[in-house]
């Protein structure tokens, strides 16, 4: 269970609820996975939260099986999810762009690489997205690495984002597609190892700022982990670049 109360905008703490995979209202649940423990039940996030004067007072996530009742900490639950989750190391992403590449100190490098694909259509959505996830491993890096993620060439401009995504986009007569990036906020930034240096037209520049080995990745999975999203569509499909920058954002954080 994680509760929690401040004084923030309501707007602001609602995004927090959607980050947990949540739907807004109160007792409302959402599914994240098969029961690790009874391999029966699904993993259930229920939020409840307090209102008053038109502002979030409180809010709480009770994570359990809806078969057996155990109880799980949403954080390590999140993070089993992520470690475990099918993957591949590659080299580059190819893309209908250009190829997207990973840099540690100028240096190409492997990264892990999934995708995860919507088709809901309750989400009115394209008919199916493929989000195709980076992840980069910054554990074995020390502090003053810079790490880069992105395109040989200028190709990106500046859409939009949250308070803890930024999203970069580009698009041709045929085809559009947003590269979104992982920019921990003020709140976060005592919980991971990097910070996001710069932004720019080829893609998103990171610094290792603390060292990896104090954090425990158990308890924030991005401690030592920088994911970014990429998601291109044919116009055919749907011609609004926002589609992509929704998606993104909710591939990143989740």
């Amino acid at each position: 269970m994680y509760t929690n109360s401040v004084e923030k905008e309501k707007e602001f703490l609602l995004s927090i609820l959607e980050r947990f995979h949540t739907n807004r209202g109160d007792g409302e649940t959402a599914l994240i996975c098969k029961c690790p423990k009874c391999h029966i039940g699904s993993v259930i996030c229920r939020c409840t939260h307090d209102i008053a004067n038109g502002k979030i007072q409180s809010w709480k996530f009770d994570v359990y099986c809806d078969h057996c009742g155990e109880i799980f900490d949403p954080e390590i639950i999140r993070s089993d999810i992520f470690f475990n989750r099918p993957h591949k190391v590659i080299d580059e992403l190819e893309t209908p762009f250009g190829s997207i590449k990973v840099r540690i100190n100028g240096k190409n490098v492997p990264f892990r690489y999934c995708i995860k694909t919507y088709d809901d259509p309750e989400e009115a959505l394209a008919p199916t997205v493929t989000m195709h996830i980076i992840d980069i491993d910054l554990s074995q890096l020390k502090v003053g690495d810079e790490i880069f993620c992105g395109f040989d060439k200028d190709l990106l401009e500046y859409n939009d984002g949250d308070e803890r995504s930024l999203l970069y986009s580009c698009e041709n007569e045929k085809q559009i597609m947003g590269l979104c990036a992982y920019d921990p906020y003020e709140w976060d930034l005592d919980n991971c190892c990097f910070q996001l240096k710069e932004r720019t037209s080829k893609g998103f520049g990171y610094c290792i700022v603390s060292d990896p080995n104090q954090f425990d990745e158990k308890k924030n999975y991005q401690s030592k982990i920088t994911s970014l999203a990429a998601a291109w569509l044919t116009k055919d499909e749907y011609n609004d670049a926002d589609l992509v920058m929704n998606l993104a954002l909710t591939c990143v954080i989740g």
